[in-house]
């Protein structure tokens, strides 16, 4: 009984996260307001050794990267990237780890990029919580599933 029970909660927990990630969000975008809060996640492997050697990163198909750009609009229609407070964490149905994100700056660009291991096909689930402004923060779920670069 206690492994039907397991799934009974994986199920439900799995279509919940679905439909929030579905909610407010245009592709690997979420919208707040005037704020626009874009996301990717993938292998640390698809970098080139140059890039990943440029940002501190390590290569391998057991890490992913996550990086978080905010874009904020203007008076004329057009967005800006600006700076914002980063934080989060991923979790499966086993563990829940904090992300660590650094700044980077780049010309008019600024992003946050977090690294973490990856089990192979296992989906994770994120929470990542983006203060801009002093406004409270916004909060950006989704969930990918991630595997071993072979």
């Amino acid at each position: 009984m206690p492994v039907l029970r397991l799934f009974v909660v994986w199920f439900l927990f799995g279509h919940m996260a679905a439909a929030m990630a579905q909610s407010n969000m245009q592709g690997n975008v979420q919208t707040f307001g005037d704020y626009k809060v874009h996301y990717s996640v993938f292998n640390s492997s698809f970098l080139t050794p140059e890039i990943a050697s440029a940002y501190d990163i390590v290569r391998s198909d057991t890490l992913a990267v996550m990086n978080i750009a905010v874009r904020k609009k203007q008076a004329d229609g057009s967005y800006q990237s600006v700076e914002a407070d980063v934080s989060g964490n991923q979790f499966d149905l086993i563990r829940r780890e904090p992300l660590q994100f650094q700044r980077v700056r780049e010309q008019d660009a600024v992003y946050y990029l977090s690294t973490f291991e990856i089990q192979d096909r296992i989906t994770i689930h994120f929470t990542v919580n983006v203060q801009v402004d002093g406004k409270p923060p916004f909060k950006v779920t989704f969930s990918k599933m991630l595997y071993h670069d072979a």
